[in-house]
């Protein structure tokens, strides 16, 4: 802003010198008659001064008087009333065209005396003429005009439009007398005719507001109970961090029931439109890590057949086989803990367990989403430091060391979860000496991890890092399990 106004100093002073000239046109026009002697010099100054300086004053102060208020009336009230980014440049155009159309017609008739009466008539028959010839520029720029005074969209607007045969999304970049410039995620430039426009439907995914609801449609076999896949779905919609903060909810729905299976609709809110692509992989990553990890394929159709090149899913009745926990356990003793662990359906925003509680067990998360809280201590406030997903094992801490839960952990969205107990993986840590160094690194892992989030929650406590964790962490497993 201050760089425009002082470019609009300098023609300013021109300006106030122009019209000191003007004001002492008969002075100067004396000054002339006496001092200079005839000849062509003269001549061309008595004609610049009675009559060419006058026109040429009226005119740029014409062209300031366009700058002045376009400054403060297209770049500083207008966008502040209308919430817009910038003012479109076809109300701008319009403006100009009406002040220099204005000011020309009065410059004929005082300094030149001519009847713009006659002048306005016969350009009547002129642009009956060319209105002819020129229908589609025309529409146009009356299309534009519409455009520009009903708002439905604006400069910075992510739009989708008919273009021909095809449709395409773009961001407004300017809107001019007879198009709008949109820029497609892939840089492309697209000029769309303001006629095109107007005759066909077109999508604002920026107004009223940026946030707006996408979705796509996923088969899932037969075998996949409804709760099932809601749980899935709505998990993998909830582990993206974007999405967190959003209030509206997802949402999921049948389409139709095929022969091999459902066909669904999962919805997701994005806060913009350029979030949408990269949102929606991520969802989609999320659900088939989340189904492979249960076991369940996408497909059941009886022609469908595997290549060699394809992973088939894991039996969903040996899925402690996918954890990398067990990862040393052979398939029967994965296949037996699997039959042994307690199954539990968590409740919607219902806690598992309470920090403080005592507890020797672990557990395993089947399908859904789980939010670890730990309080603090000072504030007296839960905080959530972790969000964990389908495969996440979590309170070995107590199960291995019998020590009071250290967390707070509540379900998200719906959530099945598999408890293994003392009693269950004690004769594991005596028959396989991998599976107990396996569950003393992770424990040591996960103490350091606890120490580093308590130190981001209780800042007014100083957490000392053990020197030898690992031998402190072997000998509680070890004493707990008389190993």
């Amino acid at each position: 802003m201050n760089q425009k106004c002082i470019d609009l100093i300098i023609p300013s002073l021109f300006f106030g010198i122009l019209l000191l000239l003007v004001a002492q046109e008969f002075a100067i026009l004396e000054w002339i008659e006496t001092n200079l002697e005839t000849s062509i010099f003269k001549n061309i100054l008595q004609k610049i001064f009675s009559n060419k300086l006058p026109v040429f004053s009226w005119l740029f102060g014409t062209y300031l008087f366009i700058r002045f208020t376009s400054l403060f009336l297209w770049e500083l009230y207008f966008p502040k009333k209308t919430d817009a980014i910038e003012t479109p440049k076809i109300i701008k155009d319009i403006y100009s065209l009406i002040i220099w159309v204005i000011s020309i017609g009065i410059a004929l008739s005082i300094f030149f005396n001519k009847d713009i009466t006659a002048l306005l008539t016969a350009s009547s028959v002129v642009v009956g003429v060319l209105g002819l010839s020129l229908r589609a520029m025309i529409a146009d720029f009356f299309y534009g005009i519409a455009i520009t005074l009903e708002h439905p969209f604006r400069v910075g607007d992510w739009i989708e439009v008919g273009v021909g045969n095809n449709t395409k999304v773009g961001k407004v970049q300017q809107i001019s007398w007879r198009s709008t410039l949109i820029i497609t995620k892939q840089n492309i430039h697209i000029t769309v005719p303001h006629s095109v426009i107007g005759n066909r439907n077109f999508n604002n995914y920026s107004y009223p507001d940026s946030l707006w609801r996408s979705s796509f449609n996923m088969s899932l076999s037969y075998d996949v109970t409804v709760s099932e896949a809601e749980r899935i779905f709505f998990s993998a919609i909830k582990q993206i961090k974007e999405l967190e903060d959003i209030p509206k909810e997802p949402g999921v729905s049948i389409i139709q029931f095929l022969p091999y299976g459902i066909e669904w609709n999962i919805q997701f809110w994005v806060k913009d439109y350029p979030m949408e692509s990269s949102i929606r992989l991520q969802i989609q990553r999320n659900i088939l890590r989340d189904l492979s990890y249960c076991g369940i394929s996408l497909y059941n159709q009886p022609e469908y057949q595997s290549t060699q090149n394809e992973t088939p899913a894991k039996p969903r009745s040996n899925w402690v086989r996918n954890l990398d926990l067990f990862a040393c356990l052979t398939d029967e003793d994965c296949r037996v803990i699997s039959e042994q662990a307690i199954k539990s359906t968590i409740p919607k925003s219902k806690a598992l367990f309470e920090q403080g509680s005592e507890g020797s067990s672990l557990f395993l998360i089947y399908q859904g989403l789980m939010d670890v809280y730990v309080k603090d201590k000072i504030e007296d406030e839960a905080k959530k430091v972790n969000r964990l997903c389908a495969g996440a094992v979590f309170g070995e801490m107590s199960l291995l060391t019998g020590h009071p839960r250290n967390a707070t952990v509540t379900a998200v969205v719906e959530t099945v979860v598999y408890e293994i107990n003392k009693a269950m993986i004690e004769p594991y840590l005596r028959e396989h000496p991998l599976l107990l160094e396996h569950i003393e690194n992770l424990l040591t892992e996960r103490k350091l991890q606890n120490i580093e989030l308590m130190k981001k929650i209780d800042t007014h406590k100083e957490t000392d890092i053990p020197k030898n964790m690992l031998l402190e962490v072997q000998q509680q497993i070890r004493r707990f399990f008389n190993l």
